[in-house]
């Protein structure tokens, strides 16, 4: 009921002081930095003073004795803090503001710690004591208070606490990671509580201010990593879009320079490439950025690797990799088609197309090609066989080539190869040899692989190990998580699980179980 009120409230802001903000926007000139009207934030400031009035017994008057044992109880807190005794810290500062309850400092130690311990919804009522009276100007604190009540989905609060942030900037206000990021929260918050104008408004600005930092200079290590640092905090608030234009701009609109130069691309790179797959971006801005770190001998593989210089395929090939993890299947095919126009021998680009083509059909003559010429090259190498072997031999599956003839090697013979080469059955390759298996009559050899393949995606050592490993993509080779690794187990393998159980259960009841549809051929 309180939210729906204050909705009410703020959509009645004045429809003058909104037309003017939308004169303002559409006059401005391009050169000029656009800020929004302090009118407008007045106006809509109104609203939300009344919910964030003082707690009672805030203004009370405290007796000299009590403020002096609450001063005392706080030194003694921090004294304990610096000697790593939290736990006397946090019943020192308790104390403190229960003594006297207008004690900020005390307030916001103990929401510090609070947050450090993980008691989010405990830290956000110590730090909102410490605001609770309107004329406190603390904007570091204002800014954490708003951001944390943001995550905590206690919108009214953040608003009013973002509000007061903003407020607090300069005239001319300047451009700094700490305005975009408190922009683009109360941008989030206002839209949840239904002032569209004021969050369009907003928009133009934070538009504005990231033109503004991307021109700022990254010409050393701690500006690179408060920019990578931006990057992550945009994304963590939710503004997937403003993050990913973020990590494109710095790159594009400057040049990391001395010993961290690549340290600094590679990294703010990686993070491009997973907000555009993300965003379902379809791999073009991908391609522009790979390419313009070529020309400036920026280009490098993933973070680890960021002191060695890489090709523009591997570069590409690496991206549509991550393309599709994130399942974004679109983007992927784009960046590795465009690998192949860099280096037309490249293995695994051409595998995962050909795969890819097998997978959603139809299939043409051109796939066909690719595949049956990535397995000479795979054999002849030995770079990647076991992946190669599992496509050609689905490639034989929808062919409906399932035993060796004259022709060369059918299904069963490749994919059961494909399983040999590896150290334990892939439960893809295995449930692609049930398949064929199936269709060729074996069918106690089909039940045996998809029982296999089920008992290995049902085993909780298999699942943790895959997490593990997914885990160490995220935070080692990426060095930035993105989603869930919980997640990415269930989109590569949750309709998997599901669909050899119905084979399974078909069998036990004596129906045809549902193997993959063969899917059409071009000429």
């Amino acid at each position: 009921m309180k939210i729906m009120m204050t909705r009410h409230l703020v959509l009645s802001v004045s429809a003058t002081v909104i037309a003017a903000a939308c004169c303002q926007t559409a006059t401005a000139s391009l050169e000029e930095p656009y800020r929004v009207s302090a009118e407008l934030l007045a106006e809509t400031w109104e609203v939300f003073k009344e919910l964030h009035e003082q707690e009672p017994g805030m203004d009370d008057p405290v007796p000299g004795g009590l403020r002096r044992r609450s001063a005392t109880a706080y030194i003694l807190g921090r004294e304990a803090a610096a000697i790593e005794q939290y736990r006397a810290a946090e019943q020192f500062w308790r104390e403190a503001a229960q003594l006297d309850p207008s004690n900020r400092a005390a307030w916001e130690e103990l929401g510090d710690l609070l947050v450090e311990t993980r008691r989010h919804r405990s830290a956000v009522k110590a730090w909102s004591n410490a605001l609770a009276d309107p004329s406190v100007k603390n904007a570091e604190l204002l800014l954490k208070c708003g951001l944390l009540e943001l995550m905590l989905e206690k919108h009214v609060d953040a608003a009013g606490h973002l509000m007061r942030c903003r407020m607090l900037q300069p005239d001319p206000m300047p451009a700094s990671r700490d305005v975009l990021i408190q922009d683009v929260a109360l941008i989030h918050v206002l839209r949840q509580l239904g002032n569209v104008e004021l969050a369009d408004s907003l928009e133009h600005e934070r538009a504005s201010l990231l033109e503004d930092v991307s021109s700022m200079g990254l010409g050393d290590l701690e500006s690179g990593r408060q920019r990578m640092s931006l990057v992550e905090e945009l994304f963590a608030i939710g503004d997937l879009e403003t993050a990913r234009d973020a990590s494109k701009m710095l790159l594009m609109r400057q040049t990391p320079e001395g010993q961290h130069a690549g340290y600094l691309a590679a990294n703010l790179k990686m993070r491009f490439v997973l907000l555009s797959a993300l965003t379902g971006g379809g791999g073009d801005d991908v391609i522009e950025l790979v390419n313009s770190l070529q020309e400036r001998d920026l280009l490098r593989g993933m973070p680890p690797d960021w002191h060695k210089p890489i090709g523009l395929a591997e570069a590409l090939y690496e991206a549509g990799s991550d393309f599709a993890t994130l399942n974004n299947k679109e983007g992927a095919a784009r960046l590795f088609s465009e690998a192949l126009v860099h280096d037309p021998s490249h293995v695994l680009a051409r595998n995962n197309l050909g795969y890819s083509a097998l997978e959603d059909g139809p299939i043409s003559p051109r796939d066909i090609q690719m595949i049956e010429s990535v397995e000479v090259d795979a054999r002849r190498s030995g770079a990647s066989l076991p992946e190669v072997l599992d496509t050609v031999g689905w490639l034989r599956y929808m062919q409906g080539r399932l035993e060796t003839d004259e022709r060369g090697p059918g299904a069963l013979s490749l994919l059961s190869e494909s399983i040999s080469l590896q150290e334990m059955g892939d439960p893809i390759v295995l449930d692609h040899f049930g398949d064929a298996a199936w269709k060729a009559g074996r069918r106690e050899k089909a039940v045996n692989a998809w029982s296999t393949a089920h008992a290995r995606l049902t085993d909780p050592a298999f699942r943790g190990q895959q997490l593990r490993n997914y885990n160490l993509l995220q935070g080692g080779l990426w060095q930035f998580h993105v989603v869930d690794s919980e997640s990415l187990y269930d989109q590569e393998y949750g309709v998997l699980i599901e669909k050899l159980a119905a084979k399974l259960s078909a069998v036990r009841e004596g129906l045809p179980p549902l193997v993959a549809i063969r899917h059409a051929f071009t000429d």
